[in-house]
């Protein structure tokens, strides 16, 4: 036999499954934040690795012309 439920107990399940689903949405969010904070400092790595490297030739190769 199955019992109709009450409001209130409609209220608890409502409740509880609305916190779960907000606890899983923050530690996803919190999970996607740290990737791309890991994927943002790697990119921002690279640039300034290719950044120093440009000026560095771009520097060389016009001393070289200068002075040539």
């Amino acid at each position: 036999m199955s019992y109709p439920l009450r409001s209130s107990q409609v209220r608890v399940v409502v409740v509880v499954s609305t916190q779960v689903g907000v606890a899983m949405v923050v530690s996803t969010s919190y999970h996607v934040e740290r990737v791309v904070a890991v994927v943002v400092e790697r990119v921002v790595v690279v640039v300034v690795v290719v950044v120093v490297v440009v000026v560095v030739v771009v520097v060389m190769v016009w001393w070289w012309w200068w002075w040539w």
